[in-house]
C-alpha cells in the first residue's frame, strides 16, 4: 500500500518523518529509483503509531515463589492483577537467559496451571501485563526459579492377558477349556526404579478360588512402559488345564504386601474395581482323528502308533484345541495311480476320494476326521489334499514337513481358506502380507512368536497361528465339532460315490455294502436317482458333494454315501443317475451290464476271477474287467474295506487276512471270496 506523501524527488535530508493513517501490513518496502554514486544508503526505519494512554501498571508475580521446590506433575503460577491491563501473557522455561526461548501463551486470567512438568527439573518463568499501549514485566523485569521434586514411585498393573498360542493386547481371544495357559501379567513404573516388586494371581472358578500364585520380579527393575514383545518384561505364570473353565476369572495385584512406598495404590490391582475379571474360555469339542497309512502301486505312508504324534506336533502347540484322540487304521490299498509332483494324472484326488469313500464305510461316529498318509518318489511338489470343510484329508509322509501340511488340511476340513501369502485366499483376511499380526506364544520353547510371522493357512514360512485364524476354527469347532455316534448299526446298502470336475459328475462304479445307512438331506448340492430299466425312480436322495482345496485349476468336488438296500431295488435296480440340482444337465449314469432297456435287471454274469497270496503282506485279484470294471476288497472276518482294485490283475496290502471281493459292473455287484 503506497504511503501517501511519502514519494520524494532530489532528496537532500537525512531524515526525514511522514504522517498517515494507519496502514497493517507486515511488511515496509523503501524503494530508492535514483542514489549518489550510484549507492543508496538506509540507516534506520522506524513503524510506529501515535497513541493514548499509560502502559500496565508495575506488579509482581505470587506463586511459586523464586527458589522454591514444588511437587512434579501439576503446577499453577500465580501472580495479581495489573491496573490497566487487558491481558497477560506467561512463558515458562529451562534456560536461565532472562529471554523466553520458548513461547510467550496468552490467557485473561491471573493463574496458569501445568501439568506436564518434569521431576528434578529447575523452570525459570515471567509474566508480562498487555494493553494498547504496550507491556509490563512483572518484578520489573525479573524472571524468577522454581525447582520441582523428585516424583514418588507408583507402580500399577496396567494389563492382564491369557494365550495359549494368539491373543490381542486386549485380551479378547477366546481360550480353549482343559488346555494350559500363560497368564501375563503386565506392570509398570511411573518413574526409574530398582523395584523388583511381587505380583499375586488368584484364578476363580466363578467364586470360588481355585489357586493363589505369587510371581517374583523377572527384571531388576519395573519397567516404565509395557513390552509385549519381551517375555521377561511381564510377571507370568501357566494356568494348568485342570484350572482352565469356562467361568474362569482373574484378579491380580502388584506389591500385595505393600513393602514399597507408592504415591498411590488404587492400581496396583487389576481389574480397577478390585473384583475379579472374566476370561472368556470355551468348551471345544475333542478332536478324534483317525490315520490311515495307503498304499499307492506299492508304496505305503509312513504313519503307526508309534510315530504318530510327529504328524501332530504343530496340531497340539497352535491349533484351537483341547483333547486330541488319535489312533491308526489298518493299511488301505489304493486303486489310484503313482502320485505325481503336480497331480497331472490326477492320483492324489482319487486318492482322497478312495479315502472319503473308506470313511463312510467304515461306520466311523460322524466327527471322525480320517487322514490318509502316503508315501511320494519326489520331495517338491504337491504334498497334501483336503475337503474345505469335511472330514477327510491326506499328506505326505515326509517329515517333518508332513506335520504342517497335516495341520493345513485339517485346517481345510475346519472350513478356512487360504491366508493370501504367496497363494490367493481370504479376502477378509485382516492382517497385509498373510502375517499373524500379534504376539504368538509356542508352550514348547516358552518363547514368543513375533507378529510377521506367516499365518500357517498361507503358503509362506515360518509359520503359526493368527488370531483371525484361531478365533474362527474356534468358532466352526464349537458348532460342528460335538462327538456324536453313528446312529445307524450297519445294514445292506450301496455306495454310491465319485467327483465333480467344474460341475462335470463322474460317477465311481456302486458297490453293494454293509455300513451305516446315510442320514437322508432336505437339500443337498446334487442328486441321486436309483431307478429301474425302464426309468422309473425306486430312490431319490439329496446329498453333498464336499470341495476339494488347493485345487487352482478347476473346481474339484466328492461325494460317498450310502443308501439303503431294498426288496425293490434287489429287483429292479438297473441305472444310477447323479446329477447337480441347479443344473440337472450336468450328470452322469450307470448302467448294470445285465440290463436292457425292456428287461428288468437278471443275475449277473460270472466275474471269473481269482484271489492268490502273492506273500504274507500281499493279496492279487484277478477278473474279468470288461464287465466288472472295479473291484473292492474286504476282510471276510470284519468286512472291513482293505482297498479297491481297478487294474484287473492288481494287489492289495492284506496283512495275511483272509479275503473278499466284491466286483461292481458300475450299479450291481458279486460277492466272491
Amino acid at each position: 500500500t503506497p504511503i501517501p506523501t511519502a514519494t520524494i524527488a532530489s532528496n537532500n535530508l537525512v531524515w526525514r518523518k511522514f504522517t498517515f493513517a494507519a496502514i497493517s501490513t507486515s511488511k515496509i518496502r523503501v524503494w530508492v529509483t535514483g542514489a549518489q554514486y550510484n549507492y543508496s544508503r538506509v540507516a534506520e526505519i522506524e513503524a510506529y503509531a501515535v497513541v493514548s494512554g499509560a502502559l500496565p501498571g508495575a506488579f509482581n508475580k505470587s506463586s511459586p515463589t523464586t527458589g522454591s521446590t514444588t511437587a512434579a506433575g501439576a503446577v499453577t503460577l500465580a501472580w495479581p492483577s495489573s491496573s490497566g491491563a487487558a491481558t497477560y501473557e506467561y512463558c515458562i522455561d529451562t534456560v536461565n537467559n532472562s529471554t523466553c526461548d520458548a513461547t510467550w501463551i496468552s490467557t485473561t486470567g491471573v493463574s496458569a496451571t501445568l501439568s506436564t512438568l518434569s521431576a528434578s527439573t529447575t523452570y525459570y518463568w515471567q509474566v508480562r501485563a498487555r494493553n494498547s499501549v504496550g507491556t509490563t514485566d512483572a518484578n520489573a523485569g525479573t524472571w524468577w526459579v522454581f525447582t520441582t521434586a523428585a516424583a514418588s514411585l507408583n507402580l500399577a498393573v496396567e494389563n492382564v492377558y491369557l494365550t495359549q498360542a494368539t491373543q490381542r493386547p486386549d485380551g479378547t481371544v477366546s481360550m480353549v477349556a482343559n488346555r494350559d495357559a500363560l497368564l501375563r501379567v503386565f506392570v509398570t513404573a511411573n518413574i526409574a526404579n530398582t523395584a523388583r516388586p511381587d505380583v499375586r494371581v488368584r484364578i476363580y472358578d466363578g467364586s470360588t478360588l481355585l489357586q493363589t500364585v505369587s510371581i517374583t520380579a523377572p527384571e531388576a527393575s519395573v519397567r516404565t512402559t509395557s513390552s509385549e514383545g519381551v517375555l521377561t518384561s511381564t510377571w507370568n505364570t501357566i494356568v494348568p488345564a485342570v484350572n482352565m473353565r469356562t467361568t474362569l476369572r482373574v484378579l491380580a495385584d502388584v506389591d500385595p504386601a505393600a513393602t514399597i512406598t507408592e504415591a498411590d495404590r488404587t492400581d496396583n490391582v487389576w481389574p480397577r474395581s478390585g473384583s475379579a475379571g472374566a476370561i472368556s474360555v470355551l468348551a471345544v469339542p475333542t478332536f478324534n482323528l483317525r490315520f490311515v497309512p495307503v498304499t499307492v502301486q506299492g508304496s505305503t505312508g509312513n504313519v503307526t502308533d508309534a510315530n504318530k504324534e510327529q504328524y501332530l506336533v504343530s496340531t497340539r502347540r497352535y491349533m484351537p484345541l483341547g483333547t486330541i484322540v488319535a489312533d491308526v487304521r489298518a493299511p488301505f490299498s489304493s486303486s489310484a495311480p503313482a502320485l505325481e509332483s503336480n497331480d497331472a494324472n490326477s492320483g492324489w484326488l482319487t486318492v482322497l476320494s478312495e479315502m472319503n469313500a473308506l470313511r463312510t464305510l467304515d461306520g466311523a461316529p460322524a466327527t471322525t476326521h480320517y487322514y490318509g498318509v502316503v508315501h511320494t518318489a519326489y520331495i517338491y511338489g504337491v504334498a497334501g489334499y483336503g475337503y474345505t470343510p469335511g472330514r477327510a484329508a491326506m499328506g505326505w509322509d515326509l517329515m517333518p514337513s508332513g506335520d504342517g501340511v497335516a495341520t493345513h488340511e485339517w485346517g481345510h476340513n475346519f472350513a478356512r481358506p487360504h491366508t493370501p501369502c504367496a497363494v490367493s485366499g481370504d479376502a477378509n483376511y485382516p492382517y497385509a502380507g498373510g502375517l499373524i499380526g500379534m504376539y504368538g506364544w509356542n508352550s514348547t520353547t516358552n518363547a514368543l512368536v513375533a507378529p510377521t510371522t506367516a499365518d500357517f493357512m498361507s503358503y509362506c514360512h515360518p509359520e503359526w497361528i493368527s488370531d483371525w485364524t484361531w478365533t474362527k476354527i474356534l468358532t466352526y469347532r464349537q458348532s460342528t465339532g460335538a462327538t456324536v455316534t453313528a446312529t445307524n448299526a450297519p445294514q445292506d446298502g450301496l455306495l454310491v460315490w465319485g467327483r465333480v470336475v467344474d460341475g462335470r459328475v463322474l460317477l465311481e462304479p456302486s458297490f453293494r455294502v454293509r455300513a451305516a445307512i446315510a442320514p437322508l438331506r432336505t437339500i443337498g448340492s446334487h442328486r441321486v436317482q436309483l431307478l429301474s430299466a425302464s426309468g422309473a425312480t425306486l430312490l431319490d436322495a439329496s446329498i453333498d458333494a464336499d470341495r476339494v482345496d488347493h485345487e487352482l485349476a478347476h473346481d474339484e468336488r466328492h461325494f460317498a454315501v450310502v443308501l439303503p438296500w431294498t426288496p425293490e431295488l434287489e429287483q429292479s435296480l438297473a441305472k444310477i443317475r447323479v446329477s447337480d440340482v441347479q443344473r440337472p444337465l450336468l450328470a452322469m449314469e450307470r448302467s448294470t451290464a445285465s440290463t436292457n432297456a425292456r428287461a428288468p435287471a437278471t443275475a449277473p454274469s460270472e466275474p471269473q476271477s481269482s484271489v492268490t497270496a502273492v506273500d504274507a503282506t500281499r493279496t492279487r485279484v484277478r477278473w474279468n474287467a470288461r464287465e466288472y470294471p472295479m473291484a473292492m476288497v474286504r476282510d471276510a472276518t470284519t468286512g472291513a474295506l482293505i482297498g479297491f482294485v481297478r487294474n484287473a490283475d492288481g494287489t492289495v496290502t492284506s496283512n495275511g487276512r483272509r479275503v473278499e471281493v466284491v466286483y461292481s459292473d458300475g450299479v450291481r455287484s458279486v460277492i466272491r471270496r
